[in-house]
């Protein structure tokens, strides 16, 4: 296989483990909160209808390298700056919801190669082809607003690291795309209150 088409898959590997280790974590919460109070056992339930709204359940963005790769002083730089911190236990940054809070998360952002993590804070002797940002509702502020937080900060990134900014289907984000994701976070949210009214 030739190192390009290598270097593809496991990108698109990396981004698929991390969603699953995310959408995994949702949909066991739902659950649990579901149980909690109705008092029913619904796993067969639960996982059909996560298989529903899985599609408007997240966005992602990356911010490639269009030649090698970025070295990772340079990651840590423009995410740090932008206020992402780095949670060692997931070996992702995270963009939380209040900067003197440690609590909620808005979105995430994790390395595009496989299996998605970063080694540590500092990125020292480091370098990787890419980033993902990543954005799973529930999140704990308007929907379309953190969208606009996690689409400035991956655009100033791409801008710091002399990167490109793509959509979920590695092309250039164009208005149109970006339109698109709006409208698939707002129908997921607007999905997630009915759930919770229904409960």
């Amino acid at each position: 296989m030739p190192i390009d088409d290598l270097r593809i898959a496991l990108i698109i590997a990396g981004v698929f483990v991390l969603l699953a280790i995310y959408l995994w974590e949702k949909c066991a919460q739902w659950l649990a909160r579901h149980r909690s109070q109705q008092g029913l056992d619904i796993e067969g339930e639960g996982g059909a209808e996560s298989d529903q709204s899985d599609s408007r359940d997240f966005v992602v963005l990356f911010v490639n390298a269009p030649y090698g790769e970025f070295n990772g002083d340079d990651i840590r730089y423009a995410l740090t700056t932008q206020g992402l911190r780095y949670n060692p236990s997931k070996g992702v940054f995270e963009y939380p919801h209040c900067q003197y809070d440690y609590g909620d998360v808005l979105f995430t952002v994790a390395n595009m190669v496989n299996p998605g993590v970063f080694p540590d804070e500092n990125l020292v002797d480091f370098s990787s082809p890419g980033m993902a940002f990543l954005m799973v509702l529930p999140v704990p502020a308007p929907v379309e607003e953190s969208f606009d937080k996690m689409l400035q900060i991956a655009n100033q990134a791409a801008a710091q690291l002399n990167g490109r900014l793509l959509d979920q289907h590695h092309a250039i984000l164009t208005r149109q795309g970006i339109n698109r994701m709006r409208q698939r976070l707002v129908a997921g949210q607007q999905d997630e209150i009915l759930q919770q009214q229904s409960m």
